[in-house]
């Protein structure tokens, strides 16, 4: 529903950057937990909060572009305005989507004018129906997909002394624990975390034609 092939795919890669933030905080957030900060358990509604504020500026740049082009009867930059005016079946023809949308719009104005943190549950929720509206409105052609890998092990059974330490941590290829030894975490030795973050397929083959 966006006619400018330019707009279209910057925003398409406004979102592929998103979730390629998501990925990041997700696996960091993985390599702590994983090294013994299990306390950030209780900061993951705030970290993942931003991702809100985000993603609806991404919805919003569309719905302006939208507007620019005729396609909603408001041109102007009011996230409230424009939603409000993009309202109609043509746009939001799943009636579920726009209710979750709807629903993170508030939970984005809490954020940002209240300073109510939504639960990360809920802001994944709103992020994946603002994703299945740009799907719908063909900037995307389908799902981003947000992978991250993260790998712990225990260096007690790797290592013996400091200077075994950093021979390890030089090496391009550690050796590696089995899978019962690498899982076990819950224990007071020092870890080692390595976190790969992979955000594909690429923006370039997501944008609708």
């Amino acid at each position: 529903m966006i006619r400018n092939n330019t707009e279209r795919g910057l925003i398409a890669e406004e979102w592929h950057s998103l979730r390629a933030t998501q990925a990041r905080l997700s696996g960091n957030s993985t390599a702590i937990f994983g090294s013994g900060g299990y306390w950030i358990t209780q900061m993951y509604d705030d970290i993942y909060a931003l991702l809100l504020i985000y993603g609806f500026s991404v919805l919003e740049h569309a719905l302006q572009q939208m507007g620019a082009e005729g396609t909603i009867g408001y041109q102007g930059n009011k996230l409230g305005r424009l939603f409000k005016a993009s309202r109609k079946p043509a746009l939001w023809p799943d009636g579920a989507i726009l209710s979750i949308v709807e629903e993170g719009k508030s939970a984005r104005d809490d954020l940002a004018h209240r300073r109510i943190v939504p639960a990360s549950a809920k802001t994944f929720a709103h992020l994946d129906a603002i994703e299945a509206t740009l799907i719908q409105s063909k900037v995307l052609n389908g799902p981003v997909t947000c992978i991250h890998t993260t790998s712990v092990t225990r260096t007690s059974d790797l290592l013996d002394g400091s200077a075994g330490l950093e021979r390890d941590l030089g090496s391009p290829t550690p050796p590696r624990l089995p899978p019962t030894q690498t899982a076990n975490i819950d224990d007071a030795f020092r870890t080692i975390v390595t976190v790969s973050n992979i955000a594909t397929p690429s923006h370039r083959s997501l944008i609708g034609k």
